[in-house]
C-alpha cells in the first residue's frame, strides 16, 4: 500500500490493536497519517482517513507507538531527540482533540458511530449527535459535547476531562458522612457502576453499602441498609477490602490477624449476600493496610506500613486468595506514613495516599 500521496518519507508504522487502523508517521510531512483498513492487518485494504500535525514538537519524525487502550500517542524523532506524549481521547478518532485542518462538514468518528459538525452562534457545534457521552469504560476520558474553535481553528472538548491523572485534580466540593454507621472508616470501594459504595472501618468490622442516584457522585449516596458483619471471622481491626471485578467475590483484610478472608456474594455486589468461603490468606505480623487486585485477579498487592512498600503476589487460581506467591516488593520514598494504595483500570498507574 503505497502512501506517497500523504507522506513521501515515511519512517515508522503501527497499528490498533485488531489492526484495522494502521497510522504512519513521515519526515516530508511531519505529520501522522491514519487509515482505515477494511481487513484486519491486511495493508492492501487500507484507505486514507486523516492525519495530525506534530511539527510543532518534532519536525524530524521517526517513529510512531500508542499506550496499549490507544489513548496515548507517543512520537521520537531526530531534531529534539527526544520522545514526545499525546492525548488521545478514545471517544473520538485520531485527528480531534486540536488540529488545524477541521472546517464545517467535517466528519468525526465517535464510539456511537460518525457525526457532522454544524455551525452555531460563531463557534461550530455538533447538534446532530447526543450532547453528552456515557464515560469510556476505561474510566480515562468524559466528554460532553465537541465544539470547534473559529479562532484557532482547534476542535476541542468541551467539558473534556482526563481520568487518572492528580495533576488535572480539583476539590468538587462534595462530601458525605458515614459516622451514623462507621465512626473509624478505614475505606471506600465503589462497584463498577459507581452507583454502589462500599464503606467500613476498626469500629464495627462490618462492611456497609450505600446507594447513589448520579455515578461516583458521593453528594447523591444515601445508606442502602444493606452490610455484612464480619464478627463470624472474628475480624477485630477491618482495614481494607477488595471485590472481584463482576462483584461475586469480596476480599476483606483483618490487620488485627493479618489475614485476608474470602467470600463469595451471591447477588453480586450486594454485601448482605456474602458468605465465607472459608478461604484465607495469613500474613506475616507486619502493618499491612491497603488490599489491591489486579483486573484478572491473577495478582494481589499490599501496603505496607512497616517497611513504606507495596507487595505484590501472585494467584495461580485467579481471585483465590490461598494461591498467593510472593513475587517482589517496591519500596516507596515520597511517603513515611502510607495508609492507601490504588490502581487505575489497567494497572499503569499506582497511587499511594499517606498520613
Amino acid at each position: 500500500f503505497s502512501v506517497a500521496a500523504q507522506e513521501t518519507t515515511p519512517k515508522g508504522v503501527a497499528f490498533n490493536t485488531n489492526g484495522t487502523k494502521m497510522f504512519v508517521v513521515g519526515s516530508a510531512g511531519d505529520d501522522v497519517n491514519e487509515y482505515t483498513l477494511s481487513t484486519g492487518f491486511d495493508v492492501s485494504t487500507a484507505s486514507f482517513v486523516d492525519s495530525f500535525s506534530v511539527a510543532a514538537q518534532e519536525t524530524a519524525p521517526s517513529e510512531i507507538a500508542f499506550s496499549t487502550n490507544g489513548d496515548k500517542m507517543f512520537i521520537v524523532g531526530t531534531a529534539g531527540d527526544a520522545v514526545y506524549e499525546y492525548i488521545m481521547p478514545t471517544l473520538l478518532a485520531l485527528g480531534t482533540g486540536s488540529f488545524a485542518s477541521a472546517d464545517v462538514g467535517k466528519t468525526i468518528e465517535a464510539n456511537s458511530g460518525a457525526f457532522v459538525l454544524t455551525a452555531t452562534s460563531g463557534s461550530y457545534v455538533e447538534t446532530t449527535a447526543p450532547t453528552s457521552y456515557a464515560q469510556v469504560a476505561s474510566g480515562d476520558w468524559s466528554m460532553y459535547g465537541v465544539v470547534y474553535n473559529t479562532v484557532d481553528g482547534d476542535l476541542e472538548l468541551s467539558g473534556y476531562a482526563e481520568g487518572y491523572s492528580i495533576s488535572s485534580a480539583s476539590y468538587d466540593s462534595k462530601s458525605f458522612t458515614v459516622a451514623s454507621q462507621e465512626t473509624s472508616p478505614y475505606f471506600c470501594k465503589f462497584d463498577t457502576s459507581g452507583l454502589s459504595m462500599y464503606v467500613g472501618g476498626k469500629d464495627s468490622d462490618t462492611v456497609f453499602q450505600y446507594t447513589l442516584t448520579i455515578a461516583f457522585d458521593i453528594s447523591t449516596a444515601g445508606y442502602a441498609s444493606i452490610s455484612k458483619s464480619l464478627s463470624a471471622q472474628s475480624v477485630t481491626r477491618l482495614q481494607d477490602t477488595a471485590f472481584k471485578t463482576d462483584g461475586t467475590k469480596m476480599y476483606v483484610f483483618d490487620d488485627g490477624a493479618n489475614v485476608i478472608y474470602q467470600y463469595s456474594l451471591s447477588s453480586a455486589w450486594n454485601v448482605s449476600t456474602a458468605t465465607y468461603d472459608s478461604v484465607s490468606f495469613s500474613l506475616s505480623s507486619v502493618e499491612w493496610l491497603g488490599l489491591q487486585f489486579s483486573s484478572d485477579g491473577t495478582k494481589l498487592f499490599l501496603l505496607d506500613l512497616t517497611d513504606d512498600a507495596v507487595f505484590e503476589y501472585a494467584l495461580s487460581t485467579p481471585w483465590v486468595v490461598s494461591s498467593a506467591s510472593y513475587v517482589g516488593s517496591f519500596g516507596i520514598t515520597q511517603e513515611s506514613t502510607p495508609f492507601a494504595l490504588g490502581f487505575n483500570a489497567d494497572g499503569t498507574k499506582m497511587f499511594i495516599a499517606g498520613t
